[in-house]
């Protein structure tokens, strides 16, 4: 089983950003991540009107969209749990960082910002850090900017799991 992290906050607390910043330091320590964001409002990757889209969006059940080094895959499926997604998708990696899926069971990295409405909080026992610019009462709390101290702790979170992930 691929171990995976769910980075879980309220939309606009850094989420994104955090994952961007983290990839290369995680991979600077030789591990291979994958990644997995829930949209919970729809997306669009291929821009209206390009050919992709327009299969689709024409009712397609699957298209795949091929690049020279990179594949899209849209398909109409029925939600499926996050660890079906990671065992189907993500052969091959060390870890995978799930962005959102806030409802699936899993080790979680917080991201807080004042000023952002948030989430209901998660039980501390689920959280490996929080990344906060302010005081939430957990037990391991960075600042924003202290990424290696993120990628520092699913490393060690990666490195030291037990066979059920």
């Amino acid at each position: 089983m691929i171990p995976t992290v769910l980075v879980v906050g309220a939309s606009g607390s850094g989420k994104t950003t955090l994952i961007e910043r983290m990839l290369p330091l995680l991979r600077g320590r030789g591990f291979v991540v994958g990644t997995v964001k829930h949209a919970s409002r729809g997306f669009e990757v291929d821009q209206g009107g390009k050919d992709s889209a327009r299969h689709f969006g024409a009712g397609s059940a699957t298209t795949l969209l091929v690049g020279p080094d990179e594949q899209v895959l849209f398909r109409r499926v029925a939600p499926e749990p996050l660890h079906a997604l990671v065992a189907r998708f993500f052969e091959g990696c060390d870890v995978v960082l799930a962005e959102g899926f806030s409802w699936e069971l899993g080790p979680r990295v917080l991201v807080h910002r004042r000023g952002v409405v948030p989430k209901p909080l998660p039980a501390p026992d689920v959280v490996l850090l929080a990344v906060t610019d302010e005081p939430l009462g957990y037990r391991v709390e960075v600042r924003p900017d202290e990424v290696g101290t993120v990628a520092d702790a699913i490393a060690a979170h990666v490195d030291g799991r037990t066979d059920d992930g």
